[in-house]
């Protein structure tokens, strides 16, 4: 949701529009994704990797940029790809100083720049005030994609049912808990796009110990059908409403997990962000459950 509704609701990204998106990880791709679900109809994809360059086309990127090679910092080859003007909206899911700078001169004027990438709290960035000030638009943070989960998760429901949003495209592997020290060596090594976690069972069957891997379940019933991208009004009652509930979806969300652990066994809670909403879930199921928390590198100085 974090790279989708970067795009979507943060963005506000139309149809026809010009999308760039810097970083090609789970939430870059997923702002790509929701960029075509908008209809933009240039979607560059920025990223150090091929591969991962390679699934940003799979998942509606019109063109994209290898930035290892340049000899700049990647503002020329953008704006030569959107006719010299530059993107309508960029997106920084990397949140590091060269990438919001990249992003910034990257747009066109009057252009918008999301900043969804997690910054380090000792970075800073500090370009000119009158290249703020002539370039117009606006700049802007999403947490969480600005979600509200009421209102945003039926309709990603609904577009994965109907073939729109192919979640599955994700997932590049999926692990076992025995691989755990692995995994986190190929995240902080940005190896990988997204993860599944594979989650041992209390119970044994036929004298082994099960394993399962945790997959989104394709639910039916009450699903709104036929919405479109979320319109500003929407996102409005959606910031009024997200502080009224965050102590309750927190509390809530805790109550949620563990009665799905039920009776099993708990290993190391894994922390991926350093959210206040996944730092209260996190330490509520470590005291309950007795299980430590394990936190990805780059977010341990957060917490």
């Amino acid at each position: 949701m974090a790279g989708l509704g970067a795009a979507i609701n943060a963005g506000d990204v139309g149809r026809g529009d010009s999308v760039a998106v810097i970083g090609c990880g789970g939430v870059g791709s997923a702002a790509i994704a929701g960029s075509r679900l908008a209809g933009a109809a240039t979607i560059i994809a920025i990223d150090l990797d091929d591969g991962k360059l390679t699934r940003a086309r799979e998942l509606g990127a019109t063109d994209t940029i290898n930035s290892s090679g340049l000899d700049h910092d990647g503002v020329a080859a953008i704006q030569e790809l959107t006719g010299g003007f530059g993107a309508d909206v960029m997106v920084d899911a990397v949140g590091r100083p060269e990438t919001s700078r990249q992003a910034f001169y990257g747009r066109d004027l009057a252009g918008t720049v999301v900043l969804v990438g997690v910054p380090n709290p000792q970075m800073t960035i500090e370009p000119p005030l009158i290249d703020v000030f002539g370039g117009g638009g606006a700049l802007k943070s999403s947490w969480h994609g600005d979600c509200l989960p009421s209102r945003d998760f039926p309709v990603l429901i609904d577009l994965f049912l109907q073939g729109r949003l192919p979640l599955d495209r994700f997932v590049t592997e999926t692990i076992g808990v025995e691989e755990i020290e692995e995994a986190f060596t190929k995240m902080h090594g940005a190896r990988c796009c997204a993860r599944w976690w594979c989650y041992e069972r209390a119970k044994r069957r036929g004298g082994r110990l099960e394993r399962r891997a945790h997959r989104p379940h394709r639910h039916g019933g009450h699903l709104q059908r036929g919405r479109g991208h979320l319109g500003r009004r929407q996102q409005r009652l959606g910031a009024r409403r997200r502080h009224r509930m965050r102590t309750h979806r927190r509390s809530a969300s805790g109550r949620a997990i563990a009665e799905l652990i039920g009776g099993r066994r708990l290993l190391p809670v894994l922390c991926a962000h350093a959210h206040d909403d996944h730092v209260t879930v996190a330490r509520e199921l470590a005291d309950r459950f007795g299980g430590p928390i394990r936190l990805h590198p780059d977010d341990e100085m957060l917490w």
